[in-house]
């Protein structure tokens, strides 16, 4: 038997980063992750962050040469690497954050590249955010957190067992 595994997605509440995100009607934010991805998507996705830190590595690396030709090649590769890094970021992160079923959600990569542009410290957040939900997801970590009421992003209120 086929067994079809359907994509599970979890919610990233933008008002974590800063509480100015929210919608007109005073509600958090939302970010869909998808999180249960392929393992072909997941190796991309750690392998942009290997590369970043090569890139890292090469651009310490020139500042301590004190031969400027030398310096400048090093330079050169970190600059080329995160340049061809660059594109495919903004493909995953579009791809990861548009698996929610209402298309107004869904982020094109310009739409990650542009939210890079000009709100950078937010996309960091939401990068960081949605390789920890992935990785919890992978380790089966993930915390349980209190149910949501089907009004609002606020969390149900509890019966009282006493």
């Amino acid at each position: 038997m086929k067994i079809n595994i359907p994509k599970i997605l979890e919610e990233i509440d933008l008002t974590e980063h800063h509480h100015a995100y929210v919608d007109k009607e005073g509600k958090p934010v939302i970010v869909h992750v998808w999180v249960n991805i392929p393992n072909e998507k997941r190796t991309v996705l750690f392998g942009i962050a290997t590369e970043a830190y090569r890139a890292s590595d090469l651009l310490a690396q020139a500042g301590k040469i004190k031969a400027k030709k030398a310096a400048r090649g090093k330079v050169a590769e970190a600059m080329g690497i995160m340049d061809e890094q660059r594109q495919v970021r903004y493909e995953i992160f579009g791809e990861l954050w548009s698996q929610h079923s209402d298309p107004e959600t869904h982020w094109t990569p310009e739409e990650v590249e542009k939210l890079y542009e000009d709100v950078e410290s937010l996309f960091y957040f939401l990068q960081e955010r949605t390789g920890t939900l992935i990785q919890e997801h992978r380790e089966g970590t993930k915390k349980e957190s209190a149910p949501v009421s089907q009004n609002s992003h606020e969390p149900a209120r509890q019966a009282n067992p006493s």
